[in-house]
């Protein structure tokens, strides 16, 4: 009997402990979704990629491995989403919808090809978007967990591209050069013929200039649409575009050519005529000034008709051409060897003579030879080497390849800061979906959602592998990650159990990661809740040098007080929970050194009863606000009910869309607005 008792009890023991597991077994999953609110979301999404940045020559192809994996509730099922999607044009190139199993990967290769002309860069983003499906076993939000990884193509002539650049460049420039000496040659000319002008009928050289300079122009333009090309990197264009204007420059350079040896004959003629006619000049005075000396009255008579002719000539023969002047001259010039040949042996005597001539006054002329220096005016700037062409958003531009560029503001990307894990058991992965909604909205304003970025990077990647691209990028970043630096084997862990203080250290080492891959010298940061507050003290300890702009969302900047501060622990990690402590050693430490001199913008949650003071349901108002001359606050009026508490929906875009607004408004330094957001 008592055996049998003995059984009974075993048996019923038996059943109450199935009974536990039944129910831990069949509840679990609702227990799991009641702690949404403190592990963020119910459903966790690996994506990880065997590369991300390619570097091809045009024509080439290469496969990326892309394993995706969830971990979720068994009694859970899921529905995922995979996208490849070119950020050149926003056009979707693979769709797929799948399931996963429980922490089982599946793989898929994609091809990626170089398929531009010239040098650039290509920008993809593969998404995976999962979500547990709603059942009676699995009472989820159905809230999508996304995932994402920016994929660079980075494009490179192949070798039939640089020869052909290689003939295009070696042409253009020959043409570029002829041009510009063309233009400074017609500078020559029309210098020239204004100088000429001024004593001789220049009609027929003059249309000629006209021509030519009609003609420079066309090739003018000519030469800036192949240019065009070049800057463009469009060789084959190029190349056809050289061919079917060849002619058309070689018969231009023709005609200059023997336009040019008709000028340079006038002009060679006019400088020796100038020459000739100063020498006359003078010696015509001369012989008017030494007539004192000369006793032949056909002698003076002479002179007296050779001095008439030079001034006739001088005055008359402004409508001759060069050509008729200088036989008028060539006349004179003979008149005058005649007459030198008597009157020369006269005043060489300086024998004064007895009679007294009246004399024809010369016009006295000092004609200068036309400057024969060439001008160095350049009116096309030679050849440089192209920039690579980057297409984003169906807009393709020059790369990012000039200090200017790099440094603009609007260029500076922006990385969002999670806030603190509620949850020490789950992963840190859950942090990165705070901001996943916002992020995917400032897509709409030219920011390239580059996804999530960790702490380590490949060693072997080249530095600057975001540099070219000519927009802002956005990251979410997690300091719940560190890695041991193993060259063979690098191995990512995550680390929640630190102070505020490491993961400041770790934000910098994320910084510095980013500026090294943008070659950005400055970021904007967007921090929720106690990133805040890693935010701060990574200024704090390392300065402002880094950031731009600092958005703080419902962060604890005076610490968290009453039940909150008491029952964090509970659920969150000790040490990050005592350092938000309103009384502790860090927030005094935080607050006592004053605020970054940088523009501040703090939003602050209001519109919960907290114990009878406002707040956001786990912030107080006043542990919110900051004061100071760099200070912003914005107010956000919302509400709290249940586990659904302002403090974490004012993220959730469709809920509080006015979160997203301002800090669109403030990246995109639309900050007038923001009065009328808050």
């Amino acid at each position: 009997m008592i055996e049998k008792r003995g059984s009974f009890k075993k048996f019923f023991i038996f059943l109450f402990i199935l009974l536990i597991i039944l129910v831990i077994f069949f509840f679990g999953a609702k227990i799991l979704v009641y702690g949404r609110f403190f592990l963020g979301n119910d459903i966790l999404v690996k994506l990880n990629a065997d590369q991300q940045n390619l570097f091809l020559k045009n024509g080439d192809q290469e496969t990326i491995t892309f394993s995706s994996s969830v971990t979720t509730n068994p009694l859970c099922k899921n529905t995922c989403e995979s996208q490849l999607i070119s950020i050149k044009d926003g056009q979707i190139l693979y769709s797929e919808n799948f399931s996963l199993t429980s922490s089982i990967p599946v793989k898929k290769n994609y091809l990626f090809s170089a398929d531009g002309e010239g040098k650039g860069l290509d920008l993809y983003r593969f998404d995976l978007k999962c979500h547990n499906i709603y059942s009676d076993l699995c009472h989820t939000g159905e809230e999508p967990v996304l995932r994402s990884i920016l994929i660079t193509v980075n494009r490179d002539l192949n070798i039939k591209e640089k020869s052909v650049k290689l003939d295009d460049k070696s042409e253009l420039s020959g043409r570029i050069n002829s041009i510009n000496e063309i233009n400074n040659k017609l500078n020559y000319f029309n210098l020239g013929l204004f100088e000429i002008s001024k004593s001789s009928n220049v009609i027929n050289l003059k249309k000629s200039l006209d021509g030519l300079e009609k003609n420079i122009f066309i090739n003018v333009d000519s030469i800036n649409s192949l240019k065009s090309n070049w800057n463009n990197q469009e060789f084959n264009k190029l190349s056809q575009n050289l061919e079917s204007t060849r002619y058309n420059f070689s018969n231009f350079e023709l005609v200059f050519n023997k336009t040019k040896i008709e000028f340079d004959s006038n002009f060679s003629l006019y400088n020796q005529m100038a020459k000739n006619l100063t020498q006359l000049s003078f010696t015509l005075y001369a012989l008017q000034n030494n007539s004192q000396y000369i006793s032949n009255e056909t002698t003076i008579s002479e002179i007296n008709s050779l001095i008439t002719e030079f001034n006739l000539y001088v005055i008359n023969n402004f409508n001759s051409s060069l050509d008729e002047k200088k036989a008028s001259l060539s006349i004179i010039n003979s008149h005058l060897s005649s007459v030198l040949l008597n009157a020369n042996e006269e005043i060489s005597s300086k024998i004064p003579s007895n009679k007294s001539w009246t004399m024809n006054q010369v016009y006295i002329l000092n004609v200068n030879p036309l400057n024969n220096s060439l001008s160095n005016i350049t009116i096309i700037n030679n050849l440089e080497e192209p920039y690579g062409v980057c297409c984003v958003f169906n807009s393709c531009t020059p790369c990012c390849e000039t200090t200017e560029c790099s440094e603009a503001k609007e260029n500076y990307p922006v990385i969002f800061i999670h806030g603190h894990d509620f949850s020490k058991t789950a992963s840190a992965d859950y942090s990165f979906e705070s901001f996943r909604a916002i992020q995917q909205e400032l897509e709409n304003e030219d920011y390239i959602n580059a996804g999530t970025i960790s702490l380590y990077s490949d060693p072997n990647e080249p530095t600057g592998v975001w540099s070219q691209i000519t927009k802002p990028i956005s990251l979410r970043v997690s300091y719940y990650y560190d890695y041991f630096k193993d060259p063979s084997n690098p191995i990512i862990i995550q680390t929640k159990t630190e102070n505020i203080d490491t993961y400041a250290i770790r934000l910098k080492d994320i910084i510095e990661e980013i500026k090294v891959k943008t070659n950005r010298p400055k970021i904007n940061i967007v921090a929720h809740s106690m990133g805040g507050l890693v935010a701060r003290r990574y200024i704090q300890l390392f300065g402002t040098g880094n950031v731009d702009n600092l958005i703080l969302i419902v962060t604890p900047n005076k610490g968290i007080e009453g039940d909150v501060s008491r029952y964090c622990a509970l659920f969150g990690e000790k040490l990050e929970c005592a350092d938000m402590d309103s009384n502790s050693l860090f927030m005094n430490k935080l607050n006592r050194e004053g605020l970054p001199d940088i523009k501040v913008y703090n939003i602050v949650g209001v519109g919960c009863n907290m114990n009878g003071e406002e707040g956001d349901g786990i912030v107080l108002k006043r542990n919110v606000l900051l004061e100071g001359e760099n200070i912003t606050n914005i107010y956000i009026n919302g509400s709290c009910s249940g586990v659904d508490l302002l403090h974490t929906e004012i993220l959730k875009t469709r809920k509080y869309k006015e979160t997203y607004e301002i800090v669109k408004s403030i990246l995109t330094n639309k900050t007038n607005e923001l009065q009328t957001i808050s």
